[in-house]
């Protein structure tokens, strides 16, 4: 059985490629959601940040 390197090295870059590419996505997913949480949190912040200042207690 012949077997072509050069085609078994292109096959594997490919792979390698889309396996990095969908990690990418996969990461980008998390980073948003992160930023989301992070988001989140500030608005709660400045909303009992709000409520401290009100009541005199800032």
């Amino acid at each position: 059985m012949r077997y072509d390197m050069c085609k078994a090295l292109r096959d594997w870059e490919a792979d390698i490629r889309k396996e990095s590419a969908e990690e990418i996505k996969q990461k980008d997913a998390e980073i948003e959601q992160k930023e989301a949480e992070i988001e989140d949190l500030e608005k709660e912040n400045a909303l009992l940040r709000a409520k401290l200042e009100a009541a005199g207690l800032s």
